[in-house]
């Protein structure tokens, strides 16, 4: 309640879902089309769960923390690509917060379903024929991809695309399979 709040209070939530365990939060993320996940307390789920589950579905979706304490869980999803996090006593922070990772993510928006897994892949380091293979498309449509994912995202190379991918979430630093 303090949350809605708190996003009400500055012209943001219009339309704000609460949850209440691990099972609903996956049943949001499958009917609700968010523009950003808050992820707090939730009996039986995990900051890293949810994170990864709001990846699957809503990767473009910035995931926001809210947390008592910056426990090395909160600390070990903003290395796996949460937004940010806030304190439950610092909510006036909130609405900040959730402008500057929109804006972050806004890019993304850009991006169609199929492109952003060519960005996620092409990130993680898998070659251009790899990449045709397991999204089962020509090497050219693949390339085509590339060239639209960098002309929207504004990269000049592919490293650049790797960089951002990291700033954003797209792909992790720690040692996970492509």
């Amino acid at each position: 309640d303090m949350v809605a709040h708190a996003l009400h209070a500055n012209a943001h939530g219009d339309e704000v879902l609460r949850v209440d365990s691990g099972s609903a939060f996956a049943d949001a993320l499958e009917g609700f089309d968010p523009d950003v996940v808050l992820s707090g307390s939730v009996a039986g789920l995990e900051a890293r769960e949810a994170l990864v589950m709001a990846r699957q579905r809503h990767p473009a979706v910035p995931v926001v923390l809210l947390t008592a304490t910056a426990a090395r869980s909160v600390v070990e999803s903003l290395r796996a690509g949460a937004a940010d996090f806030v304190g439950m006593q610092e909510l006036d922070r909130l609405p900040a917060t959730v402008d500057t990772a929109l804006a972050e993510r806004a890019p993304l928006r850009r991006l169609s379903r199929r492109q952003r897994e060519v960005f996620r892949l092409l990130a993680s380091g898998v070659t251009m024929r790899d990449i045709a293979s397991r999204l089962g498309l020509s090497r050219k449509t693949v390339e085509t991809h590339r060239a639209q994912v960098m002309a929207r995202l504004g990269a000049r190379h592919v490293p650049e695309l790797v960089r951002l991918a990291i700033r954003l979430g797209i792909v992790s630093t720690e040692n996970e399979p492509a």
